[in-house]
């Protein structure tokens, strides 16, 4: 068997040492904490006969020392456990490390969605909400990582039913 020549050895090991590199580089990124994701704002958009549209926000907390690329987001929001809207973003943004940043979010509800989810609440003080969905997360070259969520609170009615016309 022929030896290598010095300059082919010089090459052989350069590449191995790119493949090593490489594999430990993508290693340390597997040991991130996944982003946290939280509902921080409801607005109606528009109202249809058939379909409603609203913008949601969530809020995406980075609690890694390196910072995250979004390419987008999908979500559905259930309240009182049954599916109000659901939507996509193709928002891009950077989640800055140690920090946390909003994202809006498109989402469509057909009017069954609002009166299923709203039926059983019109006494209740409060409503259950959650939302989950996945994080589209910009990987090592064009490669996208998503990361699932799913975030769940209340929201209170109380004192709802007293505003009058002047405060709104």
């Amino acid at each position: 068997m022929k030896s290598l020549s010095n300059t082919a050895q010089i090459i052989w090991h350069i590449f191995i040492a790119t493949v090593i590199t490489a594999i430990g580089c993508v290693g340390a990124h597997q040991n991130l904490t996944p982003p946290r994701v939280a509902l921080a704002d409801l607005r109606i958009k528009e109202i249809k006969v058939f379909e409603s549209v609203f913008e949601i926000e969530v809020r995406v907390f980075n609690t890694n020392d390196i910072a995250f690329e979004v390419k987008g987001i999908d979500c559905e929001l259930v309240i009182n456990d049954q599916r109000f809207a659901t939507g996509v973003s193709k928002t891009q943004s950077s989640i800055p490390a140690l920090a946390s940043v909003t994202i809006p979010v498109t989402v469509y509800s057909s009017m069954l969605d609002i009166i299923r989810g709203l039926h059983d609440s019109h006494n209740a003080e409060n409503l259950n909400y959650t939302i989950k969905g996945r994080l589209h997360l910009q990987g090592l070259g064009a490669t996208t990582r998503t990361v699932p969520f799913k975030s769940s609170g209340e929201l209170s009615l109380k004192g709802i039913d007293n505003l009058d016309e002047t405060e709104m």
